[in-house]
Parts: structure tokens; sequence; C-alpha cells
């Protein structure tokens, strides 16, 4: 029987100041347990890392990164001519 979605439990405690700790590394192998029922010839792995404030930056130049090689693309359809680059 086909699926069309996977559920995962969220899995969390409360720590000693009273606060939600949610348990990602359940919750990530949950899912690679869940996705490998899919297909048994799969190896299915996530991973979790916490983001810093250095990774939040490079996130960012990487997006823009991106957005201006779509534009670049979109020029380079319009152009459909000879291509310099600086």
């Amino acid at each position: 029987m086909a699926r069309d979605k996977i559920e995962v439990k969220v899995y969390s405690f409360i720590d000693g100041d009273g606060n939600t700790v949610y348990d990602f590394e359940s919750m990530a192998e949950e899912f690679e347990d869940r996705l490998s029922e899919l297909d048994k010839n799969l190896l299915v792995m996530c991973s979790i890392d916490e983001i810093g404030p250095a990774d939040r930056n490079n996130e960012l130049s990487r997006l823009e990164m991106e957005d201006l090689k779509v534009k670049q693309n979109i020029s380079n359809e319009i152009e459909s001519g000879t291509i310099a680059l600086a």
C-alpha cells in the first residue's frame, strides 16, 4: 500500500529550569526508520546540527548567490547571444 504521509512523534522533556527541551536525535531516528520502510534498498541518514551566528551568515550568503544565479540564467536566456564574463 502506498503512503501519502509520514508521521513522527515529537519527543521532549522538561529540564531543571522548567524549559521544554526537544530530543531531535530521537525524532530524526524515527524519521529515518519511517523513510526506510518505504524502500528497504535505501540507506537513510538524517543529521541534526545546531546553527551558530556564522552559519546563519553563510546561509544568507548562499541564498544570495542562488538568487544571483537564477537572475543570471534569466539574463542569459533573454540575451541569447555572446556572454562576456568579467
